[in-house]
């Protein structure tokens, strides 16, 4: 029952954030003024025996609710271990960080975000943590609306050189 009323309240808070997306902005701005000069980002692209891709929906994000799972770098972390180590937070996966796909600088922001192709041990997700609505797997054709910097990572991992259904998995 109680994980049933943390759904309930996430999910309360996800409908206000997206009525209310000027707050989420203000809060990100109060947060901006505690980081470094620049914070960084990282989401993994995963992909599994089916050609689909891995997707969350977001409790804060109110434009674009579903994205690639990722999260924030923290001090003295290396992007690739902070994608790693948000993926077994997030949705409870272990994966392999492999190309980098995708870099943007939103110089507005004080933000850069880092896009990483991941191999996943398997494909099973666990517990998904507060932060998180759901998950799906995806197919390649039938996307949510996702932000421009979700959809390059997806078409950069499509467009590297290994073949999607030949990439190792656990089953």
């Amino acid at each position: 029952m109680a994980g049933n009323s943390s759904h309930q309240l996430r999910l309360r808070v996800a409908h206000f954030a997206r009525r209310a997306p000027w707050l989420i902005r203000a809060l990100q701005s109060v947060y901006q003024r505690t980081r470094p000069h620049y914070t960084l980002g990282v989401t993994g692209v995963i992909f599994n025996p089916y050609r689909q891709v891995l997707l969350v929906e977001h409790v804060l994000h109110p434009s674009h609710p579903w994205g690639l799972p990722g999260g924030w770098v923290d001090a003295r972390e290396k992007p690739q271990d902070s994608l790693a180590r948000e993926l077994r937070e997030e949705v409870q996966l272990t994966v392999r960080v492999d190309a980098l796909l995708h870099m943007e600088t939103l110089i507005e922001m004080h933000h850069i975000d880092f896009a990483y192709l991941c191999l996943a041990d398997t494909h099973a997700v666990g517990k998904l943590s507060p932060e998180l609505l759901g998950y799906g797997w995806f197919d390649l054709d039938a996307l949510p609306d996702l932000d421009p910097f979700n959809r390059t990572a997806i078409a950069n991992a499509l467009k590297l050189r290994h073949d999607v259904q030949a990439m190792p998995h656990a089953e």
